[in-house]
């Protein structure tokens, strides 16, 4: 008796193999948060230093589009204060979007401090069209230095 192959069987193959190779190919795809602009690159990224008693723009949201920040990376590591000190996050208009203490633990026995904040905001901090975000730094020691990241998306105003 010969065994002849099934078209079922062959068949099945091929659409197994399908669904495994749009798998494949579907896993570098990105979601876009409902309400992202849908352009080429709908994700922007700020980053920098802020020193000592300082306030600096960060970065401005373009005149047809909100910003929305989903991620803040805040770190020091330079000796800023025994009792700590606050990041704020400031609109064109003053509005106080964001406000971060950064302690000031020992990091190790060279009296370095170190500190480090990184959230993850879920509907995340709107900086509105055409505004601008600054970032003030509170503490008076002229050797604290916050290094930050700011991430998100751009959105429909």
């Amino acid at each position: 008796m010969q065994i002849k192959p099934s078209k079922t069987l062959f068949g099945g193959f091929v659409v197994v193999a399908f669904f495994a190779g749009t798998q494949w190919l579907g896993t570098a795809a990105q979601a876009l948060p409902t309400g992202a602009h849908t352009g080429s690159n709908p994700f922007f990224s700020w980053a920098g230093q802020a020193t000592y008693s300082s306030t600096l723009t960060a970065g401005s949201a373009p005149s047809h589009s909100d910003i929305i920040i989903t991620d803040i990376i805040l770190t020091t590591a330079s000796f800023c204060g025994s009792d700590g000190y606050d990041i704020s996050l400031t609109t064109t208009a003053g509005d106080e979007i964001g406000k971060f203490r950064l302690s000031a633990g020992y990091a190790n026995n060279s009296s370095h401090h170190v500190s480090n904040v990184v959230a993850n905001l879920r509907s995340g901090l709107v900086v509105p069209a055409g505004e601008s975000l600054s970032i003030t730094s509170n503490t008076s020691y002229q050797s604290c230095k916050t290094n930050y990241t700011l991430s998100g998306y751009y959105a429909k105003p």
